[in-house]
């Protein structure tokens, strides 16, 4: 699978070696800093559509060392514009990148804080001549667990990007921020229909754990649609998705 690698000072041509091999020299300022892509960096992936065909291909973008937020933010942008107004990249494909990329802006600007839900007070118990009516406490909700989902390409190595597309090959790298309650799993749906699920009984806070798809979601399709819920105390919880699923 080929890369996609943009950089504050260099936007390369998508699936077009030839150019890649012209602009060789003038891309070595680039070249570092995408070796050197420690300061700031943000992936993802590409779905190209050429001829007919579909291709995937990973996007990373790189900042300049000492750059400000400022800058970083000017490069996300002119990334995103540039990804919006190239012809091969489909229509799917560029808004899944434009929402990225906003949520990495807005993650700079500071987001919206979270809000902190106030705890609901129950009224007194109102007394009468004789009866005495009491407040009825609702079912309990279990709490959300926090659980973080990648994906790896075959031969991939490392904690994986952010899941756009998944593969017959795909692996996943399952993160739990908090601890996760006897029972959890995760349940793999193909258009609504159950095709598999992994157990995450024991998986506590900071742990992770590394996974295939299941076989079954790709018999009997070339391409469909996956969503993966997340299921604890018998309750769905968290449902990530849906995913494009190329088999």
């Amino acid at each position: 699978m080929n890369n996609l690698i943009f950089s504050a000072v260099f936007v390369c041509a998508l699936a077009v070696p030839a150019v890649a091999q012209e602009q060789k020299a003038a891309d070595t300022d680039a070249a570092a800093i995408v070796a050197d892509c420690n300061a700031r960096k943000f992936e993802t992936r590409v779905e190209i559509e050429k001829d007919g065909e579909k291709r995937l291909t990973k996007m990373k973008l790189c900042a300049v060392k000492d750059a400000d937020d400022a800058s970083w933010v000017r490069t996300l942008e002119d990334a995103k514009a540039k990804i919006a107004a190239h012809p091969d990249i489909s229509d799917e494909s560029k808004a899944k990148i434009a929402a990225e990329i906003d949520a990495e802006i807005a993650k700079l600007q500071g987001g919206q804080a979270a809000s902190v839900s106030k705890p609901v007070e129950l009224p007194a118990p109102v007394v009468m001549d004789k009866p005495v009516v009491t407040a009825t406490l609702p079912p309990r909700t279990p709490a959300k667990p926090q659980l973080t989902i990648r994906c790896l390409d075959s031969g991939e190595t490392g904690e994986g990007s952010p899941c756009t597309f998944l593969q017959h090959d795909t692996r996943l790298t399952i993160r739990s921020d908090g601890d996760l309650a006897g029972g959890a799993k995760l349940r793999f749906l193909r258009r609504g229909d159950p095709r598999g699920e992994l157990a995450l009984t024991g998986l506590r806070q900071g742990q992770s754990i590394h996974s295939k798809l299941p076989q079954q979601l790709c018999v009997g399709v070339s391409n469909s649609k996956v969503e993966i819920q997340l299921i604890s105390s018998n309750q769905v919880v968290e449902t990530f998705g849906p995913y494009k699923l190329l088999c």
